[in-house]
């Protein structure tokens, strides 16, 4: 078959085989890409997008849109702020969108895994899931909210963790890229972020001028946004020990406080109230912000309550009912804390078991497609080195042909020379063979000529005889490797013992290669004649395995006038 059909059906069967192996599934459910439009361009719209999701029957979708129906489902939640409460849901998702990237869902899928498991208070988990979406978002500007989005989620993750210099830097890292995108709105978020953050860092003026970016930046600035900057900022003023201007601020902005903001600003104004001396203002918000039931606003009420400074306003009784049910409080902590730990385990447990059984699915599924590209891989290799041997092949046979035509034709020439001097010859008397010019030449070239089926492989590789080889002199040299003990009498005896195997061995090599070989040369021509590896000859005549390469090439140059190659050159010295 010509080579070039010949690629061309490889090539062919190479891309069928390729995207046989690749082939993945996509979804075209127009209802859940309308529910995904509305998740993410309409967020006023989110019950909308709920109604539509509850209306589809996952009995009749395929495996991507259940994969994808349950990760709008998390992402509903997750933006009507709504906790999750289990990592059941989204898991399911990742493992299907984890095999099918191509429908580029995963970096969305590990982004709504963090959260989940940031709800469930498993943040070094939740962290690890961030950052590896983090990691595999594409720098395709439709990405950016997203990617915008995992920025936020990993540093609050990390300042939850009290990794705080980790976080930071996340929230630097998000206000360059939103200052390159000319994103005014995530500036004032991350400008926010980095503030509360720097705020637990105790770098205080650093917090005031974040926060004051924040509110600079933010452009029609919510009534929550604003109590949630004016109550940090006041913090910070009190930490700074300007309480004046912190306890005017707290009081300026108390009216304007809704749900939303009720938390934040009641934890931090029963602290300022407390530092402020305004003792009265610190136990009403502290009593406010002890009816919210979470455990953080708890016990922060709890430790303003219970402060020493506060000891004569509590009555006794109080004071002791505060310290049990603080107490209370804490015991209840622990052992959830526990409880969530024996889970978190027995979650980790369920985890691997899941990721070794998906590992061993996938190694299944994707064996056939291994198997496919290193069967491409290996009949690309044999065919090029198939190519590469025929050429080498067609090229040596060429020459050698060339090098016979060339001997047959100067063979003829010595003939009917050699003819006309024996006619000229008048008497026996004076039959004397006359020195001939060529005639040395020509033997060797006879020679060389009853050489080529060796040289083209037609005969076996020459072995060594076993008188030689058991010989006391062969058997010195060999022992003298490490040695190096090896005297001129020792070349002779050995050169003896060739002969007597080989008598015509030295007048051979003479007439090969026009009698030009060197004592070195001949030497190696020795070794090589008995069978001595390059590495042994080396350590024989002590010189490198390169400088023995070099006279190898020498002696071939010498009897063929170019270097046939090491093996080539090895065959003929042994067959003389």
């Amino acid at each position: 078959m010509p080579l070039k059909p010949f690629l061309y059906i490889l090539t062919l069967a190479a891309t069928l085989l390729f995207a046989a192996a690749c082939r993945r599934g996509t979804s075209d459910n127009p209802e859940l890409l309308h529910a995904a439009y509305i998740l993410d361009n309409e967020p006023d719209s989110i019950e909308a997008a709920v109604r539509i999701l509850k209306d589809i029957s996952q009995n009749n979708l395929n495996q991507g849109d259940k994969s994808l129906h349950t990760l709008l489902s998390v992402k509903a939640d997750d933006k009507l702020y709504i906790p999750h409460t289990s990592d059941s849901l989204i898991l399911s998702s990742l493992k299907y969108e984890e095999k099918h990237q191509n429908r580029g869902y995963y970096p969305e899928a590990l982004y709504y895994a963090g959260s989940v498991y940031s709800d469930l208070g498993d943040y070094p988990e939740a962290t690890k899931y961030y950052e590896e979406s983090l990691n595999i978002i594409p720098p395709n500007k439709i990405y950016d909210p997203l990617r915008f989005r995992v920025l936020y989620g990993l540093a609050w993750n990390l300042c939850a963790q009290f990794l705080y210099s980790s976080a930071d830097s996340v929230a630097q890292q998000a206000i360059q890229l939103a200052i390159a995108k000319n994103d005014t709105l995530r500036q004032a978020r991350f400008y926010e972020l980095l503030g509360h953050i720097q705020l637990h860092q105790k770098k205080y003026s650093q917090a005031i001028s974040s926060l004051n970016n924040a509110e600079k930046k933010y452009v029609d600035l919510s009534l929550p946004d604003t109590i949630s900057i004016i109550t940090q900022v006041a913090y910070t003023e009190a930490e700074l020990g300007k309480i004046d201007e912190a306890v005017d601020k707290i009081k300026r902005i108390e009216p304007l406080v809704d749900s939303i903001s009720k938390s934040l600003y009641l934890s931090m104004a029963s602290l300022i109230y407390l530092k402020g001396g305004e003792r009265q203002d610190a136990i009403k918000a502290a009593k406010k912000l002890l009816k919210i039931p979470d455990f953080e606003n708890k016990i922060a009420a709890y430790r303003v309550l219970l402060d020493p400074g506060l000891e004569d306003l509590m009555d006794s009784d109080s004071s002791k009912i505060l310290s049990r049910e603080y107490a209370r409080e804490l015991a209840l902590h622990y052992e959830r804390r526990d409880s969530m730990q024996s889970l978190h385990q027995l979650s980790l447990y369920n985890y691997d078991l899941h990721d070794r059984n998906r590992i061993k699915a996938e190694n299944k599924m994707m064996k056939w497609r291994s198997g496919v590209v290193i069967a491409i891989i290996v009949l690309l290799i044999v065919t090029i080195v198939f190519l590469i041997r025929e050429r080498n092949k067609s090229r040596r046979i060429i020459l050698l042909q060339k090098d016979i035509l060339d001997l047959t034709e100067r063979l003829s020439q010595a003939e009917i020379a050699n003819n006309r001097i024996d006619e000229t010859i008048p008497t026996e008397e004076n039959n004397t063979p006359q020195e001939n010019p060529d005639s040395s030449e020509n033997k060797g070239k006879i020679l060389l000529s009853r050489l080529m089926p060796i040289i083209n492989g037609e005969e076996p590789n020459p072995q060594l005889e076993i008188q030689l080889a058991s010989s006391d002199i062969l058997k010195k040299f060999r022992d003298c490797i490490l040695q190096n003990e090896i005297s001129t009498d020792d070349w002779l005896v050995l050169e003896k013992e060739v002969l007597k195997q080989s008598p015509h061995f030295r007048e051979n090599l003479r007439l090969l290669s026009n009698n030009s070989l060197e004592d070195a040369e001949y030497r190696i021509a020795l070794l090589i004649r008995c069978h001595f590896r390059p590495s042994e000859i080396g350590y024989i005549l002590d010189i490198k395995p390169g400088t023995v390469s070099r006279h190898r090439g020498n002696i071939s140059k010498k009897i063929f006038k170019r270097n046939i190659g090491t093996r080539l050159i090895d065959r003929v010295i042994k067959s003389l």
